[in-house]
């Protein structure tokens, strides 16, 4: 088969998983704080959860810098180091008027992929429950070659063939020379998803 046939004969197959699986899928949501995105990647049911966490881990921080200057405050040292007689008391407020405001104080809320189509380079899953996000994957070795450990067994159920759909999907165009080790492997893909589902096989 020609490489586009080979990739639009393995899609056809996979089309139902990919329709069961991404019937389950999630936009990505991202908790921002002061309007920027932060780490993590959420499903719609977790984002909430995931902003109380932020706004904990924060408190925690704070907490931790009132401690150290407290300990300062009684003991003049702070980790078994001296620190009063070596920094005025002036330097000391100074220092921790500082960390504080670096910290905040801090508004935390939430964004996600208006639309969906949000691109990456890897699949991913809610940070909190494990749920599939949804996203469009830019294929690379590595995903390809996940993929490809994921059907040795023989076996697709609903996540691997919407993986291995959407791969499929999104594969770059066999003359492009940037991407030769990724059209190999989408090949290999294409040829083993057609080994396990065609009974009619290449």
């Amino acid at each position: 088969m020609e490489f586009q046939e080979l990739i639009d004969k393995a899609k056809e197959l996979l089309e139902s998983f990919e329709q069961r699986h991404s019937e389950t899928t999630s936009n990505v949501h991202w908790v921002t704080q002061d309007d920027r995105d932060i780490e993590g990647d959420y499903c719609e049911n977790c984002i909430g959860q995931a902003v109380k966490n932020a706004r904990k881990e924060l408190k925690e921080e704070k907490q931790k810098v009132l401690a150290k200057f407290k300990e300062i405050e009684n003991t003049g040292k702070f980790n078994g180091k001296k620190i009063k007689g070596k920094y005025t008391v002036a330097d000391i407020k100074r220092a921790k008027k500082y960390e504080l405001e670096n910290l905040g104080p801090s508004k935390f809320d939430s964004t996600y992929n208006y639309g969906g189509g949000y691109e990456s380079d890897s699949f991913l899953t809610c940070e909190i429950c494990d749920k599939e996000l949804d996203i469009s994957i830019l294929p690379n070795e590595q995903e390809l070659e996940y993929s490809l450990e994921d059907l040795e067994s023989g076996v697709i159920d609903d996540q691997t063939g919407y993986r291995a759909y959407s791969l499929l999907y999104n594969a770059w165009n066999e003359e492009d020379e940037r991407h030769k080790e990724e059209t190999v492997l989408t090949v290999k893909l294409a040829t083993r998803v057609i080994e396990i589902l065609d009974v009619n096989k290449l």
